[in-house]
């Protein structure tokens, strides 16, 4: 529209320009019959002949038609734009009907359900944590008798160490390491396996010594049970790797036989448990055995003559109620 009154004034501008520079018409000068007479601003009166007017006239026509024609098409265009992207809208509403009633996300995935859990901060970020567990237990046997076990005397004891250390680098997450010392000692006297008169095994003499060293890096979430501040729940991820040294051996004297022994493990996995703060700054913390996948590799020397070699690997994710650990932690 604005384009149309533009050339509007434009043509008449040179319809005037044209007439001005027509020589004024005089009193003496003889008119034409088909002339037209124009005065213009100053008084003078100037003379324009028909088919000039026709001429300008007839392009002042034509150009607002074209320019009727370019509006015309502009609109129809812009009408099927709309249309499109009404069409487009719909079909977009449509499908959008269809995957909420599906349960779906925009991506195609099945829709979370909104459960209500509080992201509630238990731990802050910027604390550290330090710690560690410790579990000892010994044994002794004199003359026991269990079933088709008899005559057993022993005597043995395991003692474990785990300290540890870690920063909270966000809330309710903390990065660490742990270190570990592990012993394990046996010295059985006697052994009877009696599962009848023809198959009767009898051990004497058996002594097993044990050290492992382990260290790990550790990954550990918390969760508050609730709204508590004083309870709550932690996963801890572990990669550990352990060095170990044992040697065993049976009989005495002439009859006996020893085997020493390297071994070098890795393991990755989970220790889930729960914590209990018992003042501000230090809480009671009791975990399951480390569940996940485990590899292992061990060289043998026995007698210091032959050799040998083993190596496993296995997976467990079973929780073990008998390997509970039970440690004090201290966030600073």
């Amino acid at each position: 529209m604005i384009k149309r009154l533009f050339l509007l004034f434009l043509l008449a501008g040179c319809c005037i320009v044209y007439l001005h520079a027509q020589q004024p018409v005089s009193s003496s000068d003889s008119l034409s019959v088909d002339s037209i007479l124009y005065t213009g601003s100053t008084g003078n009166v100037y003379q324009l002949s028909e088919s000039a007017y026709k001429k300008i006239h007839a392009r002042l026509e034509e150009e607002v038609k074209k320019e009727a024609e370019k509006e015309a098409r502009r609109a129809e265009k812009e009408a099927k734009r709309k249309a499109h992207l009404a069409e487009k809208e719909a079909e977009r509403a449509a499908k959008e009907a269809a995957r909420i009633a599906k349960g779906l996300t925009p991506s195609g995935r099945p829709q979370r359900i909104d459960r209500g859990i509080m992201q509630a901060v238990f731990i802050p970020k910027g604390q550290w944590l330090a710690g560690g567990t410790v579990s000892y237990s010994e044994h002794e046997e004199n003359n026991l008798n269990f079933l088709v076990i008899k005559d057993v005397e022993g005597l043995g004891y395991t003692f474990n160490v785990s300290p540890y250390v870690g920063y909270f680098f966000r809330d309710n997450m903390a990065a660490g390491v742990r270190a570990g010392y592990n012993r394990t000692y046996l010295d059985l006297g006697n052994f009877n396996l009696n599962l009848g008169e023809d198959f009767n095994i009898n051990l004497k003499d058996l002594y097993y010594l044990e050290h492992e060293y382990e260290v790990s890096g550790f990954l550990r979430t918390y969760m508050p049970i609730g709204r508590s501040k004083i309870f709550g729940l932690f996963n801890e991820v572990r990669l550990t790797y352990a060095y170990a040294t044992g040697k065993n051996s049976t009989g005495s004297g002439t009859e006996y036989d020893g085997t020493f022994e390297r071994t070098h493990s890795f393991q990755i996995g989970i220790a889930p448990g729960m914590s209990a703060f018992i003042t501000d700054w230090s809480a009671v913390e009791v975990s399951v055995g480390v569940m996940g996948y485990s590899f292992k590799w061990q060289k043998q020397t026995t007698n210091q003559i032959e050799t040998g070699s083993r190596r496993t690997s296995s997976g467990n994710f079973k929780i073990n109620l008998f390997s509970i650990n039970i440690g004090m932690t201290f966030y600073l």
